[in-house]
């Protein structure tokens, strides 16, 4: 509205002039492109052009570009005093009214994004975490990183690596945290035991009925990325699978090494509890509905189990995610994960999302969650760049694109 009652002040001008001195009263074109170059036309162009020049220089002003004088030529151009057509003259009304529209609109910039504070916690009121055996590094990364405790890798019991705190000489307390494995963790959440729990995969069908009957409703969320990998004996030469290749060794199609491009040796395909993440990830993402074989003296109740079995194994074809794999498996277990359709599991692969079992490390927490609540606040804030820094720092993959 406000550029429409300028743009009509500013014809208003001209037009006054021009009816009250009879300039375009009764005349034809030509006569009037005439008295347009008359003396008395001349006096009222240089009135107009007074005014322009002050619109052009608030215009400049404005717009920031230091200087309110006008170009030299322009100026030569249209001098006052200078003749002017029809045609420049209403063409400077124009540019006269689109400057008065635009010249002072206050530039776009870019939205102002706050820093991101992360949330403060006691002891006391810090969530009660809970993980899958895979994602406790990540866990106790978060735990450390809150309350300035360094972590260091530990040498655990039955031989595999765990990153965990270092309270020698911690003068405060220290909040506790649970590793119950995935199954136990979701079962935790629904229970209220854990607040916050840390899984290398989402609810089975059986922990979301657990939780519905419970009344609760898991929020699950993406905050790290994983693999799902294969292992061999360090001295099976075997060293790329295809994912037909291995549905049909765990459906029993394959039985011999020497159909895969060994030596002629029956393979021992390891498995993993039902309820185990492993187990979840095995039909999930590989089987895709087919039916595995049942091999209850090939089936292993923990993650570092297949290592230490196909370490001595050489014949063993087994499965882990890549995090335990390359960061948590005793050190000394002789084995190998093997290529997928032709991409090795490598952080690299994992990031790009080129390996074919990529896969994420989730936080769950449930989904009545308020605002305040710490649980709901520390989700928040690992998602923020801040966040999956320290994702990162855990040598974890970090779910954000980089």
């Amino acid at each position: 509205m406000w550029a429409l009652l300028v743009t009509g002040q500013l014809l208003a001008i001209p037009i006054k002039h021009f009816y009250c001195h009879g300039v375009f009263r009764r005349k034809t074109l030509k006569q009037r492109i005439s008295v347009a170059n008359s003396r008395a036309m001349r006096k009222h162009c240089t009135h107009l052009w007074k005014w322009l020049h002050a619109v052009h220089k608030q215009f400049i002003i404005c717009h920031g570009q230091g200087s309110s004088s006008i170009d030299p030529s322009i100026a030569h151009a249209r001098r006052p005093g200078a003749a002017v057509k029809p045609t420049s003259f209403l063409l400077l009304i124009m540019l006269s009214a689109l400057s008065l529209l635009f010249a002072c609109r206050p530039p776009e910039s870019a939205p102002v994004v706050s820093p991101v504070v992360p949330p403060a916690f006691s002891a006391a009121d810090f969530p009660m975490l809970d993980s899958s055996t895979s994602a406790e590094p990540l866990l106790a990364s978060v735990v450390c990183h809150f309350f300035e405790v360094d972590c260091e890798w530990v040498q655990w019991i039955g031989g595999d690596r765990r990153f965990m705190p270092s309270l020698e000489g911690y003068p405060g307390e220290f909040p506790g945290f649970m590793t119950s494995g995935t199954h136990q963790s979701y079962l935790n959440l629904a229970d209220g035991t854990a607040d916050l729990i840390f899984t290398a995969r989402a609810p089975s069908q059986e922990e979301l009925m657990y939780a519905s009957g419970q009344s609760v409703v898991y929020t699950v969320t993406p905050v790290a990325l994983d693999a799902f990998v294969f292992i061999v004996n360090q001295a099976n030469p075997v060293n790329d699978l295809t994912t037909d290749q291995v549905r049909a060794v765990y459906t029993g199609d394959i039985l011999n090494w020497e159909q895969l491009g060994w030596q002629d040796r029956e393979i021992h395909p390891y498995q993993r509890n039902d309820t185990s993440g492993s187990q979840e990830l095995m039909h999930n993402l590989v089987m895709k509905g087919l039916s595995m074989i049942a091999a209850p003296d090939l089936t292993l109740p923990t993650m570092m189990a297949p290592f230490n079995s196909i370490s001595t194994d050489e014949a063993g074809l087994g499965y882990s995610v890549y995090f335990y794999e390359a960061y948590m498996a005793p050190e000394q277990e002789r084995v190998k994960p093997v290529a997928i359709d032709g991409v090795y599991p490598d952080r690299t692969s994992i990031q790009a999302r080129t390996y074919p079992y990529t896969t994420a490390v989730y936080l769950v927490t449930r989904g009545d969650l308020p605002p305040d609540a710490p649980a709901y606040q520390l989700r928040a804030w690992l998602l923020t760049p801040e966040g999956q820094a320290l994702v990162a720092s855990s040598g974890n993959v970090p779910y954000a694109a980089p």
